[in-house]
């Protein structure tokens, strides 16, 4: 059997069992020995309170090889301080740190990332952050996470999750943040996780504005229906139409259960193990990046976005 792997800061592994059967997909994949990359689009919808400045989440990809969502900490607001500045910041440094620092591990990512915002007295506030990486290792392909916070990222192999991060909290919704004051988390504080992924797998990740909202069952589905659609693209150009749309059904999904005042959501389900009265959804801002891992020649080379300003933005 086949297990994906949980590297926590302590150090200690725990597993996800995948069937027999993916162990075999898996198997197959490798042996075509393909060049794989990850082909990303993304999607912002701002709390319709924060509109006006694109709201607080914030994204980066660099085409092909990397991803990352940071949820810049909205209590900051009370004190004068825009949290959008803080998670900007986060997501372009760490942009920075893969493009032009070509570091390839994730914590450091995070780590330089926090250490370089910090850099700068104006960039005031904190925030959740998660980033993963695409790597090659020998004959392998492995996608490398680290999530700091209450962000978070799923990946579906044949419409089954085969990993999904775990939230940080200190206590219920008070998550891991990094951030210019004392006391804050530090990169180092991430948990790791790492998996061996097939041509085919979709990743989504998201800020809590997305995970808060929507449980994973019906996630898995629209993925799953969504990933098929991706599949029969013939070319990068209508491949990267079919994950925008997917993309964008689900930020709508998410931003539309937020507004619900009744029924269950995640959030509900949480608050209430935390003896919290809570109905209905929990509209925040919402940053999704949908992700597909592809054979190298689908990605169009002149149609690289891995500079462009389009690829780090936190509004539509």
């Amino acid at each position: 059997m086949y297990t994906g792997t949980l590297l926590r800061r302590s150090g200690r592994l725990g597993s996800f069992p995948f069937s027999q059967h993916y162990s075999l997909h898996r198997e197959f994949a490798s042996a075509a020995k393909r060049e794989l990359v990850l082909r990303a689009s993304a999607s912002v919808i701002p709390h319709p309170e924060k509109a006006d400045k694109g709201g607080e989440d914030a994204y980066f990809i660099v085409e092909g090889s990397a991803i990352g969502v940071a949820d810049g900490v909205g209590g900051w607001a009370e004190f004068g301080i825009d949290p959008a500045v803080y998670s900007r910041s986060i997501m372009a440094e760490a942009k920075n740190a893969i493009e032009k620092k070509k570091m390839t591990d994730p914590v450091s990512v995070l780590s330089y990332a926090h250490q370089e915002t910090n850099k700068n007295p104006q960039n005031l506030g904190s925030t959740t952050a998660v980033v993963a990486l695409l790597l090659k290792e020998k004959d392998k392909f492995i996608l490398k996470c680290a999530n700091l916070g209450d962000s978070g990222m799923m990946v579906v192999r044949d419409g089954r999750v085969v990993l999904r991060t775990k939230s940080q909290q200190h206590r219920f919704n008070m998550p891991y943040q990094l951030s210019g004051e004392t006391p804050s988390e530090k990169g180092e504080d991430a948990d790791r996780y790492e998996l061996e992924v097939s041509e085919g797998d979709t990743v989504l990740m998201a800020t809590d504005g997305y995970f808060d909202n929507v449980f994973d069952e019906k996630t898995v589905a629209i993925l799953a229906k969504g990933a098929a659609a991706a599949a029969l693209a013939t070319s990068s150009s209508m491949k990267g139409t079919a994950l925008q749309n997917l993309a964008d059904k689900l930020a709508r999904l998410a931003h539309k259960e937020g507004s619900e005042n009744r029924g269950e959501s995640p959030f509900s389900v949480e608050a209430n193990k935390a003896h919290k009265l809570f109905v209905g959804g929990k509209l925040d801002d919402v940053a999704v990046v949908v992700a597909q891992v592809v054979a190298n020649e689908l990605v169009d080379n002149v149609a690289a976005k891995t500079g462009s300003d389009s690829q780090l933005r936190a509004k539509l």
